[in-house]
């Protein structure tokens, strides 16, 4: 019987770009895994296509820096339908593994380090993989069949993100794309990773939205270790009421929440349907029953996506085409 299974990245993962020109819902297929451990589960999933491919980077220890080590691919079997490849990134400095499947698959591959011996590179690490491939709701098992608790644990753990890692290791003016869309928590921690690196940008992908903001813009307030950075988008009885207050009828209503970490410039993209072929769009704040202009002539582009900074903490805003 087949069960149904939503993409599964049982490793962190986040998009590393040096230009960010994704859409913003889109799922990142950049990730970073390792650390030190022996062993990770890396399940992907076709979803119809001809193909899937990952890319990753093993976090290897500080000694092993190019040229002083190399990688080297144990598996998957030849007939396995999958592949794994290893390129040098000389922008990164590390060693990229990516992994291309082209039907279901169930199967183990390692990554071995080598390091620089007495004349010679000697083994130094091993990591050992194991790779799961669905294609929706089917997937192929090598030994064993998932119990309902098992792939609600591989669905659990698709939700997390690692944006830490992601801005650590980003090339230099780079961009770390986030899928927040499962989970819209920001941390403190990787907020104090990009303050570090004030030349680097930060988009947080949600469902139709997204936030976006520099290392340079970060000056988090406040004693919270996380928050909750999600955007609601046209809730009915929100938007009615914006609609008598305001007169306008196409309205898209956005609810914010409390934004204690977030720049108080960063940037907030919204896609709307009811902007689609409008050149320009305006932005009202709704607040104690009253709309009032805040900006018009935003540009909207041709997928009905319009982008803007908020002027205060007020978390009730609505958009017409302009």
């Amino acid at each position: 019987m087949k069960r149904l299974i939503a993409l599964a990245l049982a490793v962190v993962f986040t998009l590393l770009c040096s230009t960010c020109a994704l859409a913003a819902e889109k799922k990142p297929d950049f990730m970073l895994v390792g650390k030190g451990a022996t062993e990770e589960r890396i399940v992907l999933d076709l979803n119809g296509d001809e193909k899937v491919s990952v890319t990753f980077y093993l976090l290897s220890p500080k000694g092993y820096s190019y040229p002083g080590y190399l990688l080297s691919i144990d598996g998957p079997g030849y007939n396995s339908g999958a592949e794994v490849t290893t390129k040098y990134e000389p922008a990164l400095g590390q060693y990229s593994v990516t992994v291309t499947a082209k039907k279901m698959v169930s199967t183990q591959f390692s990554v071995i380090v080598y390091g620089k011996g007495t004349g010679a590179y000697v083994q130094k690490a091993i990591r050992s993989y194991r790779l799961e491939v669905l294609d929706g709701d089917s997937y192929a098992y090598w030994d064993k069949e998932y119990s309902d608790e098992e792939l609600a644990k591989m669905q659990s753990e698709a939700k997390k993100i690692n944006v830490t890692d992601g801005i650590a290791y980003a090339p230099e003016g780079g961009t770390v794309v986030a899928d927040i869309s499962e989970n819209a928590q920001l941390s403190i921690s990787a907020l104090k990773a990009l303050k570090k690196r004030p030349d680097n940008t930060l988009k947080l992908a949600g469902e139709r939205y997204y936030w976006e903001f520099t290392g340079k813009d970060v000056n988090y307030q406040g004693k919270r270790l996380a928050e909750d950075v999600s955007v609601e988008l046209q809730n009915n009885l929100l938007r009615e009421e914006m609609r008598k207050a305001s007169g306008k009828v196409n309205i898209t209503a956005i609810r914010l929440p409390a934004r204690e970490l977030l720049p108080e410039n960063a940037v907030l993209g919204v896609r709307s349907s009811l902007l689609k072929g409008s050149a320009t769009a305006k932005l009202y704040k709704y607040s104690g029953g009253k709309a009032a202009l805040v900006q018009a002539g935003l540009p909207v582009d041709e997928d009905g996506w319009v982008s803007f900074t908020l002027p205060d903490d007020g978390n009730t805003w609505f958009l017409v085409r302009g």
